[in-house]
């Protein structure tokens, strides 16, 4: 009996916290920095408005140039942490097509073993050497089903 493969859940790949309060910051700035350009009539001749726009746009840079630098801190982690993921995911699909073909006596390949259902097609080699496409049915436990009888058979009692 060949179980099931359990994979890894996905990782979560949202922005870090960071990165979002650094960008609403920027949005807010670069929002603010618009609207006293577009009223600029109203305040061109006080400083007190020229200071308030050259803060609202130093935010608004410091703010995208932040998040930029907070994103590329935390993408090396986040790619190791995807890398190690696809990694176990391989070695388990590995495990799980070399322990099926040895219990059936043929061939898979590991990659045929990407998304695992009930009644999947897979490719299976069998020892003569032809290819042919078969049901892999992962209720409790893998199982193969093709249309031409498997070398060996784990559900009968000498295999």
């Amino acid at each position: 009996m060949v179980p099931v493969p359990v994979y890894p859940p996905d990782l979560d790949v949202t922005p870090a916290p960071t990165v979002k309060v650094l960008l609403i910051v920027s949005i807010c700035a670069a929002a603010l920095f618009v609207v006293l350009a577009l009223t600029a009539r109203r305040w061109l001749g006080r400083r007190s408005a020229g200071v308030a726009a050259g803060v609202c746009l130093g935010l608004a840079v410091l703010g995208g140039l932040g998040a930029f630098v907070a994103d590329r801190v935390t993408k090396p982690g986040i790619e190791r942490a995807s890398e190690a993921r696809d990694d176990e995911r391989l070695a388990l699909r590995t495990r799980a097509a070399d322990a099926l073909g040895a219990a059936y006596g043929v061939t898979l390949d590991p990659a045929e073993l990407m998304y695992v259902y009930d009644d999947s097609p897979v490719r299976v080699t069998f020892p003569d050497g032809h290819d042919e496409t078969c049901a892999l049915g992962a209720d409790d436990a893998l199982t193969l089903s093709c249309p031409t009888p498997l070398p060996r058979d784990p559900a009968t009692a000498d295999g």
